[in-house]
């Protein structure tokens, strides 16, 4: 399971069930809201991402909320980093 401080999602290791991409290094940490928007702290490279999207209805069929929000951590820092 992933490490949770307080309302936040820290990434202290890739783990299989977590919010956190695989990509993204150990002390980052990531807030989830209600309506799928995230606020993603990478300290280690000073980057500071915010994912608005105000859902108010289901989820598409097939869809995968895990997938979906640890590729954009994934995908942050890979456009960071490029």
């Amino acid at each position: 399971m992933p490490r949770n401080g307080f309302a936040w999602w820290i990434q202290d290791k890739p783990r299989a069930i977590s919010e956190i991409g695989n990509t993204v290094p150990p002390g980052s940490y990531q807030m989830l809201g209600l309506t799928g928007c995230a606020c993603l702290i990478i300290p280690e490279h000073r980057i500071v991402a915010v994912r608005m999207y105000n859902q108010v209805g289901p989820n598409p069929p097939g869809y995968d909320y895990l997938e979906d929000i640890k590729a954009f951590g994934d995908k942050v820092l890979s456009c960071t980093l490029n």
